[in-house]
């Protein structure tokens, strides 16, 4: 094999290892996405939670 086929070669794999790296980065930011949007719906649900126990607080004082 001469030079220019090994530097061709060398050229290809990093072009591949730069896509790989580039679709675990693209993967790896939709999963922080979901993270997020799970943790947001967290508190959302706790914030409910906590809505709802007031109003039966209110409820129950009232009465």
């Amino acid at each position: 094999m001469y030079q220019g086929q090994r530097n061709t070669l060398a050229f290809v794999r990093t072009i591949s290892v730069q896509k790989e790296n580039s679709d675990l980065k693209k993967q790896l930011l939709q999963d922080y996405a979901v993270l997020i949007m799970l943790e947001i719906l967290r508190y959302f649900d706790i914030f409910c939670e906590l809505k709802l126990e007031d109003q039966e607080r209110r409820r129950i004082l009232k009465v």
